[in-house]
């Protein structure tokens, strides 16, 4: 029985131990001075960097972005309907340029200026064979020539000492006239010939130049075409940069922290379509009243309360104090007045920590931890 009471009593005196704690924490709260506040966090403006209608919004305030992703979109008729048009002309040029590589008006007038220089070639051959004998038979009509006119020199000589009669050398003067004769249309022949060569191979130099300003027109037309094709290409890479710049993507991770205008609604070219809290910096203002802006001082160490009872504390100081004040109307029992706040910036000891436990916009309690307390 005796232990029993005795656990009742150990019970009882632990549960007023932990009351007494409690209570000295809320009260040891409030008899701190304490004053309100809110985050703040460094922020990336998102604008339009083209003029047109919000298409698109992909992310809500609050919402966690990755860096890369597609935040939302701006739809610019005008830039549309040219990349359509730029789009349309370049499939047309693609079809001419592969239509005239691919020409077969080219490739039938090259095949009949190579037939006929195959006809050409034919004839030059045949002279080719014909020419050797014609050049034997004047190397032979040459020795008939020189025989005889040696004959003649010798029957002339025999008439002279009444050897011959006249008739023989009549004869003789007749065959030598004949050779020459042979010999000089043999010659002529052989010129005709090489004239007739020369012509043929000026008409195979002539179908080798046909063909090669047949190709060369095409290489011409084909390569204008390319060039054509290439500046309409450049142009649609334009446009299609241009199209990504209607694109609005998130230049690095953070958390949506306002967005500001919707789908339908038109901005205008650097209008900001939402904000972007990074996370690189955050601290916090705090609102003493005027007449308690005395009591800080950069420097002093504060405790950031979370949340009403004050167990969810971040340690923080006094950055510095603006020289400003902000009035601000309030209803008492007397009266709507004007109370005057100074703007206190507060820098946290754990940033990491602040980062990952506070948001842009969060309201706060700042309380000053006097002087000589633990951590004071």
């Amino acid at each position: 029985m005796s232990k029993r009471v005795a656990k009742a009593f150990s019970f009882f005196a632990l549960l007023i131990l932990a009351l007494g704690v409690v209570a000295y924490q809320f009260s040891h709260t409030f008899q701190q001075a304490s004053f309100p506040g809110v985050v703040f966090g460094t922020e990336v403006e998102i604008s339009s960097r083209t003029q047109g209608k919000i298409l698109r919004v992909e992310v809500e305030p609050n919402s966690s972005v990755r860096k890369g992703e597609v935040l939302a979109e701006v739809f610019d008729e005008e830039v549309s309907a040219r990349i359509k048009a730029a789009s349309d002309e370049l499939k047309d040029l693609s079809r001419a340029v592969e239509r005239a590589r691919a020409d077969p008006l080219l490739e039938t007038q090259e095949f009949q200026a190579r037939e006929k220089m195959t006809e050409v070639q034919a004839e030059i051959a045949a002279l080719e064979v014909t020419l050797p004998n014609l050049v034997r038979e004047i190397a032979n009509a040459s020795a008939t020539v020189r025989i005889h006119e040696d004959q003649l020199k010798r029957a002339e000589k025999l008439f002279e000492g009444g050897a011959i009669l006249i008739t023989e050398l009549e004869g003789r003067r007749l065959s030598l006239g004949n050779s020459r004769q042979a010999l000089d249309s043999l010659r002529a022949n052989l010129e005709q010939e090489n004239l007739k060569g020369d012509a043929l191979r000026k008409r195979i130099a002539s179908y080798r130049q046909e063909i090669e300003q047949m190709k060369e027109r095409s290489r011409k037309a084909i390569t204008d075409m390319e060039f054509t094709l290439r500046q309409a290409r450049g142009e649609l890479d334009t446009l299609l940069a241009r199209r990504s710049e209607m694109l609005l993507i998130a230049p690095q991770d953070g958390v949506v922290s306002r967005v500001w205008k919707s789908v339908g609604e038109v901005a205008a070219a650097g209008e900001p379509i939402l904000n972007i809290y990074t996370g690189e910096r955050l601290w916090a203002e705090i609102y003493p009243l005027s007449r308690d802006a005395g009591l800080l001082r950069p420097g002093d160490k504060l405790q950031v309360l979370l949340d009403p009872g004050g167990w969810v504390r971040l340690p923080a100081r006094v950055q510095g104090i603006l020289p400003v004040m902000q009035s601000e109307p309030t209803n008492s029992l007397f009266g709507a007045t004007d109370s005057t706040h100074a703007v206190v910036l507060v820098e946290f000891d754990d940033l990491e920590k602040a980062k990952s436990t506070l948001r842009k916009g969060q309201k706060i309690t700042a309380t000053l931890v006097p002087h000589g307390s633990p951590g004071g």
